[in-house]
């Protein structure tokens, strides 16, 4: 079976009670899932035409940008804040982990970092105000 037919089957298993009958989620739900979904066939079907080591953070954020009109929100954790990683893997870990974020940064309307629950706004509008 491929991707895609497992992917199709969930969708549609998940769209309806069961029975065939009415959808089981509500608007908003479903248009979550189907953005998660798109998101994930966008990364599975880089992964899977140029391997998973091939992908660049750029192409990632190339691709999220073909998303239109959905608001996608993601969450990462800082690692540049403290102190420098004592290991060759764990710095390159860091240094990954904030390109990653500057990347992703540049292509999203609002950014925010959330330090003891206190949203800070870097780039966009305060989330008071959204």
């Amino acid at each position: 079976m491929g991707t895609s037919d497992v992917g199709d089957g969930a969708a549609r298993s998940s769209m309806t009670d069961g029975a065939g009958g009415a959808p089981s989620e509500d608007l908003r739900t479903r248009r979550r899932r189907l953005v998660q979904d798109a998101v994930a066939r966008i990364a599975v079907r880089l992964f899977l035409e140029r391997g998973y080591d091939a992908v660049s953070v750029d192409q990632l954020a190339t691709a999220l940008e073909t998303i239109e009109s959905s608001r996608i929100i993601l969450v990462s954790n800082e690692v540049g804040l403290g102190i420098v990683p004592d290991n060759a893997l764990a710095r390159t870990f860091r240094d990954l982990a904030g390109a990653t974020h500057q990347r992703l940064a540049e292509i999203c309307t609002d950014v925010y970092f959330i330090a003891a629950g206190l949203p800070l706004t870097l780039k966009g509008t305060s989330p008071a105000q959204n």
